[in-house]
């Protein structure tokens, strides 16, 4: 099985669209969907025809080019528009008029690149014994695996740590040498 939305996600992000996969177990079959409130057919591996507000088909292209879609909350109201992240996406400042700040928590979601693998939601950190950490979740593919105490090693980004552990120190005793 696997989520071909991991491989051509960027097609459908690109368009400001949701990528979605029918059927993890044959290929070719990952679409194009239209977010909320827009509305279209849906793409079949390929982009699919959105429509929106007059305003979001003015201004979309803010939006779209971020990988975001618009919102136009009011349309007898102007200059409401707003771009809003898409799913894997959380949105952390709104983006009137603007892009949306938009962060991916890579330990938490599951993603091509993420630490819990979208085709079957493990989490490769947690496998091994160690725990995830996502430093900075507005750069994409930084998450680390890190040792859980009281394994030492120094964290690797995207892949486990290579952890030790001093069985003398864990145990609170004095080795001898000899």
């Amino acid at each position: 099985q696997r989520d071909e939305c991991d491989e051509h996600a960027a097609t459908c992000t690109g368009a400001g669209q949701h990528c979605v996969d029918a059927d993890l177990t044959a290929d070719n079959t990952w679409t194009c969907e239209c977010v909320a409130p827009d509305v279209g057919p849906v793409g079949m591996q390929g982009a699919a025809t959105c429509t929106s507000s007059i305003e979001c088909d003015i201004n979309g292209a803010v939006c779209t080019s971020a990988g975001q879609h618009c919102v136009d909350p009011d349309n007898t109201t102007q200059g409401d528009w707003v771009c809003e992240c898409i799913e894997p996406y959380v949105e952390v400042t709104p983006g009137a008029q603007a892009t949306a700040v938009c962060e991916l928590d890579e330990c938490a979601t599951a993603c091509g690149t993420c630490a819990r693998h979208s085709d079957n939601d493990t989490d490769c950190c947690a496998v091994r014994g160690q725990a995830c950490r996502d430093p900075d979740r507005a750069v994409e593919s930084n998450w680390v695996c890190e040792c859980a105490a009281p394994a030492t090693g120094v964290p690797v980004t995207m892949a486990e740590a290579a952890c030790e552990l001093d069985e003398c120190t864990a145990a609170c005793v004095t080795c001898a040498q000899g």
